[in-house]
């Protein structure tokens, strides 16, 4: 059996004891930790379409969205976070500044294509932005600089603030117009993030 399948056998086995209810109008929306394992969920939707009740499609739809927001808000904090320290602390600001934007972009690819990574692979493709994403040459180029510049900060103990492709305050104005962006593309894409960058 597909690990794949057996999770999801394993969450409809909990929906149907009651943990949760398969109407979605009639309960809280809860991040499931464990979603993530069943892999893209536009393919299990694909393969499993005809197979699964429509309610049971819908809260597959409904966790990939909370995936989506919860980490598009863990971007945010990270933004926040680099924001929120003294000048002198490039490195440290830089780097929560990139994870910022590599979560908000995670959050459009696996809202978008159901596509998720923790491989560090994963971090190449922070400038895949889907098409009608504004500005997304510009962001596909700027993304990978300040990935670059994250790797100066984190790794490469002879760098100066000088040294780095985008200036921290640079990085900051980059970011939190990305992540503007980004939380736009989500609300339009039917996310309800009401958060204020």
């Amino acid at each position: 059996m597909w690990p794949e399948r057996a999770l999801l056998l394993t969450w409809r086995a909990h929906m149907i004891r009651g943990a949760y209810t398969t109407d979605v109008s009639r309960r809280l929306p809860v991040l499931h930790k464990d979603f993530l394992k069943i892999g893209n969920p536009n393919m299990i939707v694909g393969i499993l379409d005809g197979l699964l009740e429509p309610d049971q499609i819908d809260l597959i739809n409904l966790q990939q969205r909370l995936q989506a927001k919860a980490m598009f808000d863990l971007g945010l904090s990270h933004f926040r976070f680099g924001k929120s320290l003294n000048n002198t602390h490039w490195r440290q600001r830089v780097s929560r500044f990139y994870y910022g934007a590599y979560n908000g972009s995670k959050a459009i690819r696996y809202l978008v294509d159901g596509a998720h990574s923790t491989d560090s692979s994963d971090h190449k493709r922070i400038g895949d932005l889907p098409k009608g994403f504004p500005m997304r040459e510009t962001y596909n180029a700027r993304l990978k600089e300040l990935r670059d510049d994250r790797n100066k900060c984190d790794y490469d103990h002879t760098a100066r603030a000088r040294d780095l492709f985008i200036s921290q305050t640079n990085a900051e104005q980059l970011t939190g117009d990305f992540l503007r962006h980004t939380l736009a593309y989500l609300n339009g894409r039917g996310l309800d993030l009401r958060s204020r960058i």
